[in-house]
């Protein structure tokens, strides 16, 4: 975690350590990277809490998520108990690459966090 925490911060990004994970906020958007302590080699990086699905329909949104999932791939939009969340999970690269990986993956996450918002926002303008 601590190689993370100094890419980050290289960004200017001042992430906040909570133990077993970190939170920081980048753009405005909160992120949330979680480290497994069972396998060290695991990379785990999530926008939570991206929209409450409760009171909307539940459908449209998993049909939303699955066109974002297929356009970008490698992020996957989930439903998290009431919740979409964004996330991107791998095995971690050599160090050399880690810099890549992290800055692609928060880049990526922002990509789909706002596909995400700007899709939903705007079927529900057209009904």
């Amino acid at each position: 975690m601590r190689r993370i925490i100094e890419i980050l911060k290289e960004q200017g990004i001042e992430p906040v350590d909570e133990g077993d994970f970190l939170t920081f906020c980048y753009r405005d958007v909160n992120f949330l990277y979680m480290e497994d302590k069972r396998d060290k080699e695991f990379y785990s990086i999530y926008i939570p809490g991206i929209m409450k699905v409760e009171g909307v329909g539940k459908c449209e949104v998993l049909e939303l998520i699955n066109e974002i999932n297929n356009q970008l791939k490698s992020v996957k939009l989930v439903i998290n108990g009431d919740y979409v969340w964004a996330g991107l999970e791998q095995k971690m690269m050599i160090d050399a690459e880690m810099e890549k990986m992290v800055l692609y993956s928060i880049d990526v996450l922002i990509l789909a966090y706002y596909l995400f918002r700007d899709k939903w926002c705007s079927t529900r303008q057209l009904n």
